[in-house]
């Protein structure tokens, strides 16, 4: 489990909050194993730029049922994604670069088709 201090961005007031996390595949393991799981056809992901960690703790689930993923990315949050080591380029690559080598991953690890709504 992973604690996080969030900080309200826009509130009246400053406050901040910790919030302990759990990845899905450890929350289904525990609580229902994904033997028992029949399907699962959709992850719907507003983590605020957390995307990435969301779906790096769900490869169990998303690679047995293969669901169809809908989330929204904005560029403001893509300075909270992890550095990504670009194996093809050498480097780490960040910012936009870090959106499209995470695309790639979702496209050629986890066979997703990735469309672009804007």
């Amino acid at each position: 489990m992973v604690s996080y201090h969030l900080i309200c961005v826009g509130c009246l007031s400053h406050y901040e909050v910790e919030a302990s996390t759990i990845t899905l595949d450890t929350f289904l393991s525990k609580h229902h194993p994904l033997s028992s799981v029949d399907s699962v056809a959709l992850l719907k992901i507003d983590v605020e730029g957390y995307e990435f960690y969301v779906v790096e703790g769900a490869q169990q689930v998303i690679r047995q049922h293969l669901p169809s993923i809908l989330m929204e990315l904005q560029p403001q949050f893509l300075a909270r994604m992890p550095a990504m080591w670009d194996a093809a380029a050498g480097r780490e690559v960040s910012g936009k670069e870090r959106l499209t080598t995470w695309f790639e991953f979702l496209r050629m690890e986890l066979g997703y088709r990735v469309l672009y709504i804007s």
